[in-house]
């Protein structure tokens, strides 16, 4: 009998999670307006398409104390408890929460736990909560330190969860701000951003405060198995999506999906969500000659969907489980290039698009389905779980994926535009 076998079934989901899809919501970049507003007219398209829960991504304030670019990166939040003035103000938020449940819709809100921007009230209210040098100074949080891969996340400072008196001050000041979502806009649950670089023993005590004013579902961006004990719904699969590209590329076979399955039955316990990349991304084409609908074209599994407004495929596209895209044609399945050819450019902290209503890479809003959940190994007693939306490694807005650490005292790794890093 396998560990996962042991403690299967003492984790209480919630039933509306079982079998939901997720549809990831990037409101500045979602339409031209970049507005709560604008995308709530959006919403009927979402719900006939099937979407099950709406991840928003950060709808803070964004810093403007080393900012980067223009407007920011929305995980460089400066007021976990206000909703970012361009994109509209709480009772916009609500309105579009109240209606997405009457459409039997739920939300989920990602939450920035880890790190805050310079600006934050807390720096200067509460500079104990931070991690500081040995000046007793903030500073920004650096990203692997130590390896050929460092980052230097410079618009952010980092919280510390392990400072003397942090449980009795930080923790409840942070569950205190999710827990205000919850009561404030009615909200559903998180996604929480780098999970595994904040204490587990916080996202437990955190969970089981936020359960007590409604029933919550929790996603952790990272693989670490502790998360799932008292914490985490579901957790990311990047193990899977590792072996399916190296089956693409010929460089493995079935074996080694055999042995992906035997390392997630033995690590992991059996209620565990977990997300796995399994969509085949899609690539956009110039359209046919003589087409009277203006712009590219989305194919996806050999379907072809267009879209008349800016080469964005977007409901037809969508209704095929593609997402919207404004790309040129990719140069393999699954990656968009941007309009420059350039695949460097969307990063978590990096400058966004210029201008309203352009996407993440100067335009590139594909989407790459995700799921959990029964499929792979029909009969096998693996869990259903949600179906997760999601862009494509090449547009994604993150620059790192919150792996958990690796023997040895590594960090996780992240992912670079255009391909996924491994852990390393």
């Amino acid at each position: 009998m396998t560990q996962a076998s042991l403690v299967a079934g003492d984790f209480p989901h919630v039933p509306w999670a079982k079998q939901a899809s997720i549809y990831e919501v990037n409101v500045r970049q979602f339409t031209a307006e970049g507005t709560l507003t604008a995308f709530q007219a959006h919403l009927p398209r979402l719900a006939q398409m099937g979407v099950g829960i709406l991840w928003f991504m950060p709808i803070q304030p964004i810093g403007v104390k080393h900012r980067k670019g223009g407007r920011g990166s929305y995980y460089s939040i400066s007021d976990y408890t206000a909703v970012n003035p361009e994109f509209g103000t709480l009772a916009d938020f609500r309105r579009v929460v109240q209606r997405a449940h009457g459409m039997g819709m739920k939300v989920i809100l990602d939450w920035v736990a880890n790190h805050t921007a310079w600006d934050h009230p807390w720096v200067s209210t509460h500079q104990r909560r931070y991690k500081l040098d040995a000046r007793g100074e903030v500073y920004a949080v650096t990203f692997r330190a130590g390896t050929p891969e460092v980052e230097y996340w410079t618009d952010v400072v980092g919280l510390d969860y392990t400072a003397p008196g942090a449980q009795q001050d930080l923790w409840p000041a942070m569950t205190e701000a999710m827990a205000w979502w919850l009561r404030e806009a009615d909200i559903d649950g998180f996604r929480c951003d780098v999970a595994s670089l904040v204490p587990t023993p916080f996202w437990e005590r955190a969970r089981a405060q936020l359960d007590r004013i409604k029933p919550v579902f929790m996603l952790a961006e990272s693989d670490a198995v502790d998360l799932h004990a008292k914490a985490f719904d579901m957790s990311y699969d990047w193990d899977l999506f590792d072996q399916l590209r190296d089956i693409a590329k010929g460089q493995a076979g079935a074996s080694a999906l055999k042995a992906w399955w035997d390392r997630r039955q033995a690590k992991f316990p059996g209620d565990a969500y977990r997300m796995n990349f399994t969509g085949p991304g899609h690539r956009c084409v110039p359209p046919r000659a003589g087409s009277q609908q203006g712009g590219r074209a989305c194919q996806h599994n050999g379907r072809t969907a267009r879209g008349p407004r800016r080469g964005r495929c977007a409901a037809d596209a969508a209704a095929l489980g593609v997402g919207d895209c404004d790309g040129v044609l990719s140069p393999q399945p699954g990656m968009l290039k941007n309009k420059r050819g350039d695949q460097t450019h969307a990063r978590k902290h990096s400058e966004p698009p210029a201008g309203p209503g352009l996407q993440p890479a100067d335009g590139c809003r594909g989407a790459r389905r995700t799921a959990a959940g029964q499929g792979l190994f029909p009969g096998s007693g693996d869990h259903a779980g949600p179906t997760v939306t999601r862009w494509p490694p090449c547009c994604d807005d993150r620059r790192h994926r919150g792996r958990a650490p690796e023997p040895g005292g590594r960090e996780p790794g992240h992912a670079q535009t255009g391909r996924r890093r491994g852990r390393q």
